[in-house]
């Protein structure tokens, strides 16, 4: 019956207990995150300072002799640098960093309301025009135009890379790091920017409109409270394997302990290893995918653009680590708990020694006795 029983425990944990506690604690940690005052009001502003500190490390790195740099790519990173002013700048001058001041960061607010019951609830777009007009800007133009300006002059392979790039608005190419004649530059400089902002939309939709019952009701408390309410349903089925597999005070606590070990560690492992995607991340240039080889600016734009992922990461990911750990903290006491309730087996009394039993007398010794008692 024993082998039956824990059978069924460890199924029980390996299908049901594991699973449901790793989801619930994922699942808790990212609502914390996302009702967090701090997520709201510090993100845009650390993606903000994040991308200008990205845009002008790498135009600083065109000045050293990283012998990562292909030629190409050193090229149009010294080009970038001669220009007067560096990428923070143009991103302030243009309006792009406006644009994240101000949208991004009222598109957050406005979801952030209507969750709490602050705000009627509408559906919530982010206003993509101010960044399709900031690309185009006067200040964007002359700041490519300033790094043309520093490229040297083209070969005629070059310029005909350059028609081609034009010519075909779809194309992908590997741009040359040189500068061709005026009518040309002109005409490249108007391709790249309109090509820039072909594919954004007017609007994004981050929020659809959804029907909140009863008015004014503060959904975030109201779904924290759901979560950690649903912590129950584990809990149980760790209490049904921890029942099912023990055979004794001690055994029910270390089974629900290691359990709680377990599915807690996956969900510590998992959200630090989901924090530290970034650096992993540097591995994708590497890789061929559909056949398209990454270009050293490319490979370099991608190690950059991590960090972007650790700004938001840290924020999402956070709470959930917190919230592992402290479900882990819970699994370490739980086994503690099985000491304390151990019992050592009592040791087996020995029978005490029977009382010696007469002789039994022999044959011999009868016919002894017999001729001792006649008469001599």
């Amino acid at each position: 019956m024993k082998p039956f029983r824990t059978f069924f425990a460890v199924l029980i944990i390996a299908l049901i207990a594991v699973p449901l506690l790793f989801g619930m604690t994922w699942a808790v940690g990212l609502t914390r995150a996302v009702v967090s005052p701090d997520f709201i009001s510090e993100m845009p502003g650390e993606i903000i300072r994040e991308t200008r500190n990205i845009m002008d490390e790498m135009v600083r790195l065109g000045k050293t002799d990283d012998p990562s740099l292909d030629e190409e790519t050193r090229a149009w990173l010294q080009a970038m640098a001669a220009v007067d002013r560096t990428p923070g700048e143009v991103l302030d001058e243009s309006g792009i960093t406006g644009w994240l001041e101000v949208e991004l960061d009222q598109a957050l607010k406005q979801i952030s309301a209507i969750l709490r019951g602050e705000s009627a609830p509408v559906p919530v777009e982010l206003n993509m025009t101010p960044l399709k007009t900031a690309l185009q800007s006067p200040a964007m133009r002359t700041w490519v135009q300033g790094v043309f300006s520093n490229l040297p002059e083209c070969g005629e392979r070059g310029i005909a890379e350059w028609r081609r790039f034009v010519e075909s608005p779809r194309g992908r190419h590997n741009l040359p790091p040189c500068r061709p004649g005026a009518e040309i530059s002109y005409s490249v400089v108007a391709a790249a920017l309109d090509r820039a902002i072909a594919d954004i939309p007017n609007r994004v939709e981050l929020m659809e409109r959804v029907d909140i019952h009863p008015r004014g009701v503060d959904v975030v408390r109201t779904v924290s409270t759901v979560t950690f309410v649903l912590f129950l349903i584990p809990a149980l089925a760790i209490l049904l394997a921890s029942l099912l597999g023990a055979g004794s005070k001690s055994g029910f606590f270390r089974w629900a302990g290691i359990t709680t070990l377990i599915g807690g560690g996956l969900a510590l492992t998992s959200a630090m290893a989901a924090r530290n995607a970034a650096d992993w991340g540097s591995w994708i240039p590497h890789f061929q995918f559909g056949g398209h080889q990454y270009t050293p600016m490319e490979s370099m734009m991608v190690d950059r653009a991590g960090r972007l992922w650790s700004v938001v990461g840290d924020h999402l990911v956070q709470p959930v680590i917190e919230v592992a750990g402290g479900v882990c903290v819970v699994g370490l006491l739980i086994f503690a708990l099985s000491y304390v309730f151990y019992s050592r087996p009592r040791a087996q009394s020995q029978p005490a020694p029977s009382q010696a039993e007469p002789p039994v007398p022999r044959p011999d010794d009868e016919k002894t006795r017999a001729s001792e008692s006649l008469p001599k």
